[in-house]
């Protein structure tokens, strides 16, 4: 049976005189009953160091913070509980969400996102290619489209264009369709066009 010390280790102790061993060195032993090194426990403080890789085979519990530097490879489900605060997210490929996310920052997202919940956004989004939204959609500011858009299922159109702006007009929105006159139909035509113009929908 083999022990595991989690305190400084005295090679005249712990290691009975067996060669290669030093203070604080844990000593490993192959199948030939060689001693090995490659974990280190540092004096007093109950840290341990691991040269080489490290292979857990069983649930593993982390009572403190992990800190990993460098590319982490996750080859199976990660589920976290609790707040998790990430600097820069990637992810590549199909991505499923279940429950409520918030972005705080810019995100790239390169592949499929679906999100089911829902999801605030605080800062800047950037979307290339196309994006399809099924449900309600509620944009609580202002929405810039820089090219065509369609609704409804329409194709996006290119922009009409050539619209001028009417001689002598008079802006006009309301009016009497029993008594209106043709002048003040043309206001209202023309009130409308320009009305168009300022959403984007045709241009002069």
């Amino acid at each position: 049976m083999h022990k595991v010390l989690l305190h400084g280790i005295d090679k005249t102790k712990h290691h009975k005189g067996v060669s290669g061993a030093t203070d604080n060195t844990f000593m490993r032993f192959d199948d030939n009953g060689l001693p090995q090194t490659g974990i280190t426990v540092e004096d007093d403080s109950g840290n341990v160091s691991v040269s080489g890789t490290l292979g857990v085979t069983g649930a593993t519990t982390l009572a403190g913070t992990l800190g990993v530097t460098g590319a982490t490879t996750l080859a199976s489900t990660l589920s976290v509980k609790g707040t998790t605060i990430v600097g820069a997210l990637s992810l590549t490929g199909a991505s499923t969400i279940v429950g409520d996310i918030g972005l705080t920052g810019d995100s790239t997202i390169v592949g499929d996102i679906d999100l089911t919940g829902d999801s605030i956004i605080v800062g800047d989004i950037g979307v290339t290619g196309a994006v399809g939204i099924t449900g309600a959609a509620t944009v609580s500011t202002t929405l810039t489209v820089t090219g065509s858009a369609g609704f409804n299922g329409a194709t996006p159109p290119t922009q009409p264009s050539g619209y001028t702006t009417l001689t002598n007009l008079s802006t006009l929105r309301t009016g009497d369709a029993d008594t209106l006159s043709t002048a003040e139909l043309a206001d209202i035509v023309g009130t409308l066009i320009e009305d168009l113009k300022l959403y984007g929908l045709i241009s002069a």
